[in-house]
């Protein structure tokens, strides 16, 4: 199925400074494509970006970011006092932009986060989601993987239907229609008489 994998704010700073990760991150963009699965990024690393003084090329950067999906989300991570308690309550503006990111792969509004955040990383295990936080050259090993796996398999379209967050999707896999209403379900039926195939529905 589709995944939607949430990059880091760090990530996409040190991206053009650290050349080993630069050429990680391309490789892995890549292999992603291939399965695809998306790069997403979260709102406020932009705007995180967009009030940084001290980012060089800054334009240059936030037109390269919206290569990338951006993900919606509704919820607020310190409204929920079970998470909070694992982690504590942000110290600052920084924190508090790690802590929304985090949230959202402990929400499973994303699949999975990528950091090279020590932090952070160590947060993920206090969470018990570990599995789900990767830095990039772990990520670029493991969709290496899945899709060593997936070479072989048959073509031909595939149709999905799965929710993520508040909002549904449906439609031929990579071409997915968004929907939060039941009016999207006339989609579903189109689809299904059109296309001969199989619908499937992550996890």
């Amino acid at each position: 199925f589709i995944m939607d994998i949430l990059l880091d704010t760090h990530i996409l700073l040190q991206k053009d400074a650290d050349r080993e990760l630069s050429v990680h991150l391309q490789e892995l963009i890549e292999v992603l494509s291939d399965l695809n699965h998306r790069l997403v990024v979260h709102p406020l690393s932009i705007k995180e970006i967009q009030e940084d003084k001290n980012v060089r090329e800054k334009n240059v950067l936030l037109s390269r970011i919206k290569s990338y999906s951006k993900i919606r989300t509704e919820h607020d991570p310190l409204d929920d006092d079970a998470f909070i308690q694992k982690i504590g309550r942000p110290e600052n503006k920084w924190d508090q932009v790690d802590t929304c990111l985090l949230y959202c792969v402990y929400n499973s509004e994303v699949d999975f986060f990528l950091t090279e955040d020590r932090d952070v990383i160590k947060q993920a295990a206090e969470l018990k989601i570990s599995n789900k936080v990767m830095k990039v050259k772990e990520a670029l090993r493991y969709f290496k993987e899945q899709k060593r796996k997936r070479s072989g398999s048959g073509t031909g379209p595939v149709l999905c239907f799965y929710k993520k967050g508040e909002h549904w999707y449906v439609g031929e896999k990579g071409k997915e229609v968004s929907f939060n209403d039941m009016n999207g379900f006339s989609y579903i039926y189109f689809q299904t008489l059109h296309i001969k195939t199989n619908f499937f529905q992550p996890l």
